[in-house]
């Protein structure tokens, strides 16, 4: 379908990238080097190093050593190393790079805008290089949500798609008068009332066909 889209501003977490996973796996083994074994596998130690990693500039690397710190754990990798073990377990999701591809073809420009740990969300991305007009982060903007990204393009919010798997987000650039794709890859039938997307997709995949271009031809077989 064609539209007067001009650029497409996508989210990263949950919407492009994976890392809840690895910051948990990460998590329960520094907790199991450190004498605890926890239950949950590590989900609470998960929420409690993004609370202490949430600064004007997030730093997961920090949330670790805060945490470490908090528990008195005295084992096991620092901070950065860590981050990095994260980084390296971190994963676009399966269709992401064939509805980039599409987006390509569509010749809209993709900037993506996140609040996330600069060097984790660069880090995550890295197998996408190159099909990105721009990665903003908090240490570019200072504040990386769609309405940070919107200027920095430059251009009528009601030109611009956000895309995005986070319901905060899906309300902000709401407000600015953006047109809003929420990912809602877990199926979840509780929307807030006031969340009032413009496009609903379980994941990436309809970006595409937002855009008005069809699937990538598949290779003949023999």
């Amino acid at each position: 379908m064609d539209n007067d889209v001009e650029a497409v501003v996508l989210a990263c977490r949950g919407t492009l990238a994976s890392w809840s996973p690895a910051v948990e796996a990460v998590a329960y083994e520094q907790a199991r080097v450190n004498a605890e074994s926890p239950l949950d596998r590590g989900a609470a130690l998960r929420r409690r190093v993004e609370e202490l990693s949430a600064r004007a500039t997030p730093s997961l690397a920090e949330g670790f050593d805060r945490l470490a710190a908090e528990r008195g754990w005295r084992r096991g990798m620092t901070g950065s190393e860590c981050r990095g073990r994260v980084v390296a377990l971190a994963r676009p999701y399966a269709e992401v790079p064939a509805a980039l591809e599409l987006a390509i073809a569509a010749g809209r420009p993709l900037v993506v805008a996140s609040t996330g740990d600069p060097v984790l969300v660069e880090g995550a991305l890295r197998p996408l290089d190159g099909a990105f007009d721009a990665i903003l982060t908090a240490r570019e903007l200072g504040a990386a949500g769609p309405g940070a990204a919107a200027r920095w393009i430059a251009a009528d919010p009601r030109r611009l798609l956000y895309v995005s798997a986070s319901r905060a987000g899906i309300a902000e650039a709401g407000l600015l008068g953006m047109r809003r794709a929420w990912v809602n890859r877990a199926g979840d039938r509780r929307r807030p009332p006031h969340l009032l997307p413009d496009e609903e997709w379980p994941s990436l995949r309809g970006l595409g066909a937002f855009l008005g271009v069809g699937s990538p031809t598949l290779p003949v077989a023999g």
